[in-house]
């Protein structure tokens, strides 16, 4: 089963579409699916999906979660699934503010060069 929603996360319990979200075989499995969770870089508030199988924990409804990531509303409403990843906010491409030496311009300006003397130096008296 896919759910799709707003993640909650409290008290270091995570919920999607008002079910609790697990992980089998844990032995606090509320608390690992949340670790699970955010080891993904998913957060409370973040728009995901979920896919897994419906269940209980003990008494409580539960959905024993094996795959998670951000899920972004497409076109028409379709949804889109996201990759988030550990190098968030670093981006390719061209340098931000890079110049050149010299201010780009070639030639700029040279140093005791050019046919007018300096001062004190080689004029006729």
């Amino acid at each position: 089963m896919k759910r799709t929603g707003i993640l909650s996360v409290n008290n270091g319990v995570s919920q999607l579409q008002g079910i609790r979200l697990a992980r089998a075989s844990a032995n606090d499995a509320f608390s690992a699916a949340t670790n699970f969770l955010a080891n993904r870089g998913l957060d409370d508030g973040d728009f995901i999906f979920a896919t897994g199988t419906d269940g209980a924990v003990g008494d409580v409804p539960a959905m024993f979660i094996a795959e998670a990531g951000l899920a972004i509303a497409g076109p028409g409403g379709m949804e889109l699934a996201a990759v988030r990843t550990a190098t968030a906010g670093k981006k390719g491409g061209s340098k931000k503010g890079g110049s050149k030496k010299g201010g780009g311009k070639k030639g700029g300006s040279k140093k005791g060069g050019g046919k007018k003397g300096r001062k004190g130096t080689g004029g006729s008296k």
